[in-house]
C-alpha cells in the first residue's frame, strides 16, 4: 500500500464511451439522477421549508468538494484487475480517497438530496480527470450520491428503516454498489470484443469494492462522529411511518423471500465464479507443466551429447598430437568428425 498526500499528479482528460451502449447507459443513469433531484425539489417546493443554513454548508462543501476528492490517496499496490484489452503491461492500482466522499455524504445528511447530487457531481468530474478518464464516473457518482441522500432521509419506523439511517451502514451498502457501477463503466471503456469487455469490467470488481467501501466507509464513520457529537446538524424525521414492505402480511413474505432469494443467488453465483476462476487457473498450471515437462525432457540428452562429444575430441585432439601432428591439423581432423562442420 502505498500513500499520496496529494493526487492532483496526473494529466487532466476526459474520454467518451468506446462502445455505442455507453451513451445509452449515461443517458439511463444521468435521467436517474435528474429524477431524484427533481423530485427533491418538488418536496421542499411544497414543504416551504427555509434553506439559508444549508445553503451556507453547501458552499462550503462546494469549495472544499474538489480537494478532498484528490486528498489522502492510499494505492492499493497488491489489489488490481487486467490492463486494458489489447495493452500490455500491468494494470495501475485500485486507489481511495480518505476524504474523497465524505462531502456529498455529509451534505447528503446534513443539507438534502439536491446538494448531494451536485457535490456528487463535482468530485465525480476531479476523480474522472485525473484517475479515471472516464464522463461515466460524475454520473454514477451524482446519482449513488442522490441515492445515499434519499435513503439517510427516510421516515421508516422499522429496524430496517433506523439502520439505513445511519450514515456508516449506508455507506458501506453505497460503496458496493459504486464498485457495480465502476465495473460497469470500465467494460463500457474497454476495445476488443465484449467477451474482453466483460472480462476487463469483471475482473475490477472486486478490486473497485474494496477501494469503494474503504472510501465511503472512511467517510461513514467521520459522518456517524458527526451525528453522535452534534445531533442538531444531521438530518431528524420528523414523524416515523411503517414502510411499504411492513404494512400487509403479503408483503412483508413477499420482501422476506425476495431478499432470501437475492442473497442466496448472490452467493450461488460468487461462488460459481470463484470455483469457476480456480479451476481454470488449475487447468492452466497443469497446461504449463505439461508443456515444460515436453520442452525441458530433451534438455539432459543434448547436455550428454554435448560432453560425450567434447571427450571424445579431446581424446581423438591429444593421440593426433602424440602422433606429432601439428595442433591446427589436429583440431581440423576432430572438427570434421562432426556432419555440420564436414559440410
Amino acid at each position: 500500500m502505498l500513500f499520496d498526500l496529494w493526487g492532483f499528479d496526473a494529466s487532466l482528460a476526459l474520454g467518451l464511451p468506446v462502445r455505442s451502449s455507453g451513451y445509452v447507459w449515461l443517458a439511463v443513469a444521468g435521467l436517474l439522477a435528474l429524477t431524484l433531484v427533481v423530485q427533491d425539489l418538488i418536496q421542499r417546493m411544497r414543504a416551504a421549508s427555509p434553506g439559508g443554513g444549508r445553503s451556507v454548508l453547501f458552499g462550503f462543501l462546494l469549495l472544499i468538494a474538489p480537494l478532498a476528492s484528490q486528498t489522502l490517496v492510499f494505492r492499493l499496490s497488491a489489489v488490481s484487475g487486467l490492463p486494458l484489452p489489447g495493452e500490455s503491461g500491468a494494470a495501475p492500482p485500485a486507489l481511495f480517497s480518505v476524504l474523497g466522499a465524505l462531502p456529498w455524504l455529509l451534505a447528503g445528511g446534513a443539507a438534502g438530496v439536491t446538494e448531494a447530487a451536485l457535490l456528487g457531481l463535482v468530485t465525480g468530474f476531479v476523480r474522472a480527470g485525473f484517475v479515471t478518464h472516464s464522463l461515466l464516473t460524475p454520473v454514477h457518482t451524482a446519482l449513488v450520491a442522490a441515492l445515499v441522500a434519499r435513503v439517510l432521509r427516510q421516515n421508516y419506523v422499522e429496524w430496517s428503516g433506523r439502520a439505513m439511517r445511519s450514515p456508516l451502514l449506508t455507506s458501506l451498502s453505497a460503496g458496493v454498489l459504486l464498485a457495480i457501477l465502476g465495473s460497469v463503466e470500465r467494460a463500457f471503456y474497454a476495445g476488443g470484443s465484449g467477451y474482453d469487455a466483460l472480462e476487463y469490467g469483471i475482473s475490477w470488481l472486486l478490486p473497485g469494492m474494496l477501494a469503494s467501501v474503504l472510501e465511503l466507509g472512511s467517510a461513514g464513520v467521520i459522518c456517524e462522529a458527526l451525528r453522535t457529537v452534534v445531533p442538531s446538524a444531521w438530518i431528524h424525521p420528523r414523524r416515523l411511518t411503517r414502510a411499504p414492505y411492513s404494512r400487509s402480511l403479503a408483503a412483508r413474505l413477499l420482501t422476506a423471500f425476495a431478499g432470501v432469494g437475492l442473497v442466496a443467488g448472490a452467493v450461488l453465483l460468487l461462488g460459481n465464479w470463484l470455483l469457476a476462476q480456480s479451476a481454470a487457473r488449475d487447468l492452466v498450471e497443469s497446461q504449463m507443466e505439461q508443456t515444460a515437462s515436453v520442452v525441458g525432457g530433451g534438455i539432459p540428452f543434448f547436455i550428454q551429447s554435448g560432453r560425450s562429444f567434447a571427450q571424445e575430441a579431446a581424446q581423438s585432439f591429444t593421440s593426433q598430437r602424440d602422433a606429432g601432428v601439428p595442433d591446427g591439423e589436429a583440431l581440423g581432423a576432430v572438427l570434421r568428425q562432426v556432419p555440420y562442420f564436414s559440410r
